[in-house]
């Protein structure tokens, strides 16, 4: 009795351990043409739209584009559609999420990274006099951020996200990190729109000035130049290695990194368009 219930405690240990890694994947190259970029990933479940390799890396590594040195030339040309999952739907954290876009990376995209501290300057994001004007977001709300920039047109959209989701992205496009200092702890929906390149014909604000005027917050400059520990990711990926097509594989998991896996399809290897290392030879 005291064996089994040994055996029956160490079963249900290992089976509440986190998943490592996706267990299917769907890879597509986006040719739509569409400047739109979505990605979610919940309970185990990745769903990307027209993702470059770059905002891919950005999620998994929790770092901004001028965090990044050393990638090829292509690393935000490129669009990608992805579907993963786990298999289990059982819900994960920002960490685990972060973990499995880590080694989707490794083994679709061959991505090495290393890890250097820099110097920078930042952004302090506080709430402006009459407070933040942002709308507290429903729990039904799918959350996520769709990013939008164009020329004079810049737009992100908010949805149930908490505020690093928003320091995040004026991060990235600020180049410099921002610090939230709001005191919010909730999750918000919120649209920001402003103009990249601000002129004497701009119909839209400058960056600092929307996110006071449409969010009710503050981008506060650091008067001094502080010690901020920066992550950069050197990317060991080859232009040849760029997955073109991605075919799903049936019944087993492929040797190609650049071929999909899982039951769905009928691929097989000698379909595979990418000339990846693995089958370059």
């Amino acid at each position: 009795m005291l064996s089994s219930a040994g055996i029956v405690c160490c079963a249900l240990v290992c089976a509440a351990q986190p998943p490592t890694a996706f267990e299917a994947v769907s890879i597509h190259r986006n040719l739509g043409g569409s400047n739109g970029t979505e990605v979610n990933m919940t309970r185990g479940r990745l769903v990307a739209t027209n993702a470059s390799l770059l905002t891919l890396i950005r999620h998994g590594y929790d770092i901004q584009n001028y965090q990044l040195a050393n990638g090829p030339s292509w690393l935000d040309s490129d669009g990608y559609d992805i579907a993963a999952t786990t298999g289990n739907g059982e819900e994960t954290t920002i960490d685990q999420n972060r973990s499995l876009m880590r080694a989707l990376l490794a083994e679709r995209f061959h991505l090495r990274a290393h890890w250097e501290t820099r110097q920078a300057s930042i952004y302090v994001l506080v709430a402006a006099k009459k407070g933040h004007t942002m709308h507290e977001a429903a729990p039904s709300e799918t959350p996520g951020v769709i990013t939008n920039r164009v020329a004079h047109d810049g737009r992100i959209v908010g949805t149930n996200v908490p505020m690093s989701y928003l320091c995040n992205r004026l991060s990235n496009q600020l180049s410099h990190p921002v610090i939230d200092k709001t005191g919010l702890s909730g999750k918000y929906d919120w649209t920001l729109v402003w103009d990249p390149d601000p002129g004497a014909e701009s119909t839209t604000p400058s960056l600092f000035t929307a996110v006071q005027e449409q969010l009710g917050l503050k981008l506060d400059p650091q008067k001094a130049r502080s010690r901020h520990s920066s992550s950069t990711a050197s990317c060991g990926h080859r232009k040849t290695d760029r997955p073109k097509r991605v075919q799903p594989l049936a019944g087993r998991r492929p040797s190609c990194p650049s071929v999909g896996r899982g039951s769905a399809g009928q691929g097989s290897l000698g379909r595979c368009r990418a000339s990846c290392r693995r089958c370059a030879g």
